[in-house]
């Protein structure tokens, strides 16, 4: 007999689709499970015959692998200002897929700075952001991201500008004389 197997519910694959059962009636097939976590259950089932068979698996989750900067850095504002873009980061396991649900802290390692929100969590592509806004001290401005699950960080590398330097003053002498200016 010719079993046919397939994925009714869930994120996986069946190889091959249907299979012929052995001299003591099994038949078999190999499951792959798919990138999205959650209940999997494969329907096996004979065209002569009206009952079919379930099996019912679970997909984990794959854990996280990498964290690297996506996007929002190398910015540079004059002190106290936020800067344009946010820090977005992204977790990704080791197939490349995001992952989603896992806090992302967000830290200034170096340099004058805030972050706001100090941790965020990772939406269902695995990306997580915070806005940056530079202090009051001119310089390099490091922000660290991690999450729990990894030892590897990304940081995010900002420029801290002083602001342009006002000057105060009036001009001594008529417009025929060369001019002093007094501070």
């Amino acid at each position: 007999l010719t079993v046919t197997f397939q994925v009714t519910s869930g994120s996986g694959s069946v190889n091959p689709g249907s299979s012929l059962t052995d001299a003591s009636g099994l038949a078999q097939t190999t499951v792959t499970a798919g990138a999205t976590a959650g209940p999997l259950v494969i329907t096996a089932s004979v065209s002569t015959l009206t009952q079919t068979a379930s099996a019912h698996l679970a997909v984990q989750p794959q854990p996280p692998a990498t964290i690297a900067i996506v996007s929002g850095d190398s910015q540079s504002v004059t002190s106290g200002a936020a800067f344009g873009q946010p820090l977005v980061v992204k977790v990704t396991t080791a197939s490349a897929a995001g992952v989603p649900g896992l806090t992302v802290t967000f830290q200034v390692t170096s340099g004058s700075g805030s972050v706001n929100p100090g941790s965020a969590v990772t939406d269902t592509s695995g990306r997580a952001q915070t806005a940056v806004t530079a202090g009051a001290t001119a310089g390099p401005l490091v922000i660290m991201a991690s999450i729990a699950a990894l030892t590897q960080t990304a940081s995010g590398h900002f420029t801290v500008q002083a602001p342009p330097t006002q000057f105060a003053g009036r001009w001594v002498g008529t417009t025929s004389q060369s001019r002093a200016l007094t501070l």
